[in-house]
């Protein structure tokens, strides 16, 4: 689950649902970045166990999101409510936030088109891969 690429016809994901910190979100978003696509979706969860650096993270991941040219961020946990705030205060058009994740993976699911590239990226404790799972089961079906 570290930076794993998978294609779903023409829907590539970047699975990183592993461990995040500010570093390897920062990577994430490189990534994201580089890769060739018609609109670039994140769907990130909670950095945990960040401690006094915890509300300047999630902070900073929505800067960088707008940085990034992130076209779509949809959020779950509760410090990602920073993410969301910030990202909106940068110009990220779409950012919604989520307390569960059964409802993202819809709105997920709802927004996708052919080409977009998405990454999700959340620390292990959020287990990210429940939304994965769920939108690999409805594009897949």
């Amino acid at each position: 689950m570290r930076q794993r690429l998978k294609t779903v016809g023409s829907i590539r994901f970047i699975e990183d649902c592993y461990n995040a910190s500010p570093d390897s979100v920062r990577a994430a978003f490189q990534t994201l970045h580089d890769m060739k696509a018609a609109r670039r979706i994140a769907v990130l969860g909670d950095m945990l166990e960040l401690g006094a650096v915890s509300d300047e993270a999630h902070i900073a991941s929505g800067i960088l999101a707008s940085e990034k040219g992130t076209d779509i961020l949809l959020l779950y946990g509760e410090q990602s409510k920073k993410t969301a705030f910030s990202a909106r205060e940068h110009g990220v058009e779409t950012v919604e936030h989520f307390d569960d994740k059964a409802a993202l993976a819809q709105k997920l699911l709802s927004v996708l088109q052919p080409d977009d590239v998405v990454l999700v990226k959340g620390s292990r404790g959020m287990k990210l891969e429940e939304i994965l799972q769920t939108v690999y089961g409805e594009l897949e079906a």
